[in-house]
């Protein structure tokens, strides 16, 4: 029910919760990928980290516990406008998306 109100642009899928550990300086996602999953952080800090045209880089964003990665899927996008990692190590729960 919840990931309907979230991600109303995926009716019909089904989504699975595994917890994962994540190191500090993980990955989540790079600028311009596919987005696969959704991170659901229920410990740790995660970045969101414009990136110029040059490579210029510059935090924009902090996702905590009350937070999700990448937002946007809410705005209907299917690639991940910025990058994400792990600013603090902590558990997350991904879902496929």
């Amino acid at each position: 029910m919840i990931f309907s109100l979230l991600f109303p642009s995926m009716p019909g899928r089904w989504f699975h919760l595994q917890p994962i550990d994540l190191p500090r300086d993980f990955q989540i996602g790079h600028k311009d990928s596919a987005i696969a999953y959704h991170y659901f952080p229920e410990a740790g800090v995660a970045s969101m980290v414009a990136v110029s045209p040059v490579g210029e880089r510059a935090e924009v964003g902090l996702i905590g516990r009350e937070g999700v990665t990448p937002l946007a899927t809410m705005a209907g996008a299917s690639r991940q406008p910025f990058e994400f990692m792990m600013q603090v190590s902590g558990g997350c729960s991904p879902a496929l998306g």
